[in-house]
Formats: structure tokens, C-alpha cells, sequence
């Protein structure tokens, strides 16, 4: 996690994202940026680790991995120790109806069941910061020069305070 002096926010290497995964025969992957924005959504059949590691850098530097089912797959797992992002699991799995409920309420379209569960999972990691994520991005507005991502990507990922984030 040696990446976070980047200075380029407009190149995606510098961009801190949140990735879904949905793991298996068929790997899902949703990646999203540290405002909620759908960035990709896609499936494969038989990705592996650095392949997939590989397409999630195209988008930035992930910041968090997540799952939608509070026990880890090990490919999740994997993922997250070779890219050096935190993991995010939620605490219960959600019913198909809620996931569905989930994705119509953002209005992107998934083509699988993949697709789906890696968004959600990305969704639900992002909402679990979104209030701190919100707060970083008011307390900024008035800080130039500071990028609010780089704090977010602090807060997170040291797990600091606001204040003690902000340089």
C-alpha cells in the first residue's frame, strides 16, 4: 500500500476504488469509486487471481475488497493480500430480493447473478463509510490542496480519525 503520495488524481492508478467480487466458476467484479460511482461491472469464466488483479488496477488502487457473505472466500482473501486492501464483509448474507432491490434503486443493469452480488458487495462496502466518506468531504471543501480520497484512503485503511488523516 506504498501508493498513497500519488499526485495524479486523474490517473486511475491514483484513484482510490472499492471492488466487489462475487468468486467461482464465474467471477463477478463491480469496482467503485470512493463517491459511489459504478465504474465497471462484469463477469467472467476462469479468471485468476492476477488477471483479475490485473482489470481491477485498470480502474485505481483498491482500497477495499469486498464479499456479500460474512464468511470470506478464500479467492476474496487472496485478492486482498496480494493487492494490500482491507477487506469488507457484511455481517448477514441478504436475501436475492433485497440485492435485486438493491440494484434497481442505483439503475445499473447487470447481465448476471455475478454481476450482481459483486456490486452489492462493493455497495455495501461503500455504505458502511459512506457517513465518514460524506463528513471527509465536507470538512475539505474548505482545505485546498488536500485530496479527499487520500484522506478517505487514510481513514481507512490506518483506521484514524478524520483529523489526525488530514496532512
Amino acid at each position: 500500500f506504498m501508493s498513497l503520495q500519488a499526485d495524479d488524481i486523474s490517473a486511475p492508478r491514483s484513484r482510490f476504488i472499492i471492488v466487489g467480487v462475487d468468486p467461482g466458476e464465474t467471477t463477478g467484479l463491480a469496482v467503485i469509486d470512493l463517491r459511489g460511482n459504478v465504474l465497471y461491472v462484469g463477469s467472467r469464466r476462469g479468471i485468476g487471481v492476477f488477471e483479475l488483479i490485473d482489470k481491477i488496477y485498470e480502474y485505481g488502487m483498491p482500497l477495499i475488497i469486498s464479499t456479500d457473505v460474512p464468511k470470506i472466500p478464500h479467492f476474496v482473501q487472496q485478492l486482498s493480500q496480494k493487492s494490500g486492501a482491507i477487506l469488507f464483509r457484511p455481517k448477514k448474507t441478504l436475501s436475492v430480493f433485497t440485492k435485486n432491490e438493491m440494484i434497481k434503486n442505483i439503475g445499473i443493469k447487470v447481465s448476471d447473478s455475478h454481476q450482481r452480488d459483486a456490486l452489492v458487495a462493493a455497495i455495501m462496502a461503500y455504505k458502511h463509510y459512506e457517513k465518514k466518506f460524506m463528513k471527509i468531504d465536507t470538512i475539505l471543501k474548505y482545505i485546498p490542496l488536500v485530496d479527499p480520497d487520500k484522506v478517505k484512503a487514510e481513514v481507512v485503511f490506518r483506521n484514524i480519525d478524520i483529523r489526525s488523516a488530514i496532512p
